[in-house]
């Protein structure tokens, strides 16, 4: 499945399960690298940098990582096969 690299939009978390929403966003687009037309977009490659840039410098850990990825890879994966068989996973 490709993904357009000029992918922008809004999105927004929902379930039919109950789970803990996230209590702010991980990267606005109104980082030090965005430019104004990117306010409010979703994340993009160039905020996740800065995100890790500001991290390193900070000594903090807010960026995404691999257990974060791996998470939502399985879950995109559970999506697509209820998809597929019409069974919830």
């Amino acid at each position: 499945m490709g993904v357009p690299s000029q992918e922008r939009g809004d999105l927004t978390l929902s379930s039919s399960v109950d789970f803990t929403a996230p209590d702010r966003p991980v990267a606005t687009g109104a980082g030090p690298t965005a430019a104004d037309i990117w306010t409010g977009a979703s994340i993009n490659v160039g905020e996740v940098y800065a995100s890790l840039a500001r991290d390193i410098t900070n000594g903090t850990h807010h960026t995404p990582g691999f257990q974060h990825a791996a998470h939502n890879s399985r879950l995109i994966a559970r999506v697509e096969q209820a998809a597929r068989t019409g069974v919830r996973q």
